[in-house]
């Protein structure tokens, strides 16, 4: 996909599900730095994604850094150019992988993200949809299933508390945090 007329955050704003990246990088000030940026490269999670990203798997206080993470600043890499190993972006470094089908692959702490979509370009750089946000640590899952219709995944949380999420065939999700005993 080609908007060489438009700069990076005006292609993802004129995406229209990218609204929630665009917010966070409002709060965090970071919209002009990235428009003014001469060369990026972007990993961006759609609204979806964040969508089904439990609330407290984005700390509040880790929000710029996190958002940091996603921004490769000095180089437009395309999916085809992309070698396995380690890149600097505006925040800590995360590595990139080439998959056996051609895809690309960010692992970042034990976090293994994918692009779902590659090489949309802009006037200052590219962007690629990924399908999870870099977070800072890789947050312990546990999935009980209590029958044919619904499974319960448990995210145990940095503050010693679990998010409890129930999926059934219907898709409709249910939380609910519950405080975990320690002694």
């Amino acid at each position: 996909m080609t908007n060489l007329a438009k700069n990076i955050v005006d292609v993802l704003i004129a995406a229209g599900n990218f609204q929630t990246l665009i917010s966070l990088l409002r709060k965090h000030k970071l919209v002009d730095t990235l428009r003014n940026q001469a060369a990026q490269t972007i990993f961006a999670p759609s609204d979806e994604v964040f969508k089904n990203l439990p609330e407290e798997c984005l700390d509040k206080k880790d929000e710029k850094a996190t958002l940091l993470r996603h921004v490769l600043r000095g180089n437009t890499v395309l999916a085809a150019d992309v070698t396995s190993g380690p890149v600097e972006t505006l925040g800590e470094d995360i590595t990139l992988f080439k998959t056996s089908n051609g895809g690309v692959e960010i692992k970042y702490n034990e976090n293994h993200i994918n692009v779902v979509t590659a090489d949309i370009m802009a006037s200052n750089g590219v962007i690629h949809v990924i399908d999870k946000v870099i977070l800072p640590s890789k947050f312990p899952v546990y999935v009980l299933r209590f029958n044919s219709k619904e499974t319960t995944v448990l995210y145990l949380l940095s503050d010693n508390r679990f998010l409890l999420a129930v999926e059934s065939h219907d898709l409709s999700q249910a939380e609910k945090k519950i405080d975990v005993v320690t002694s």
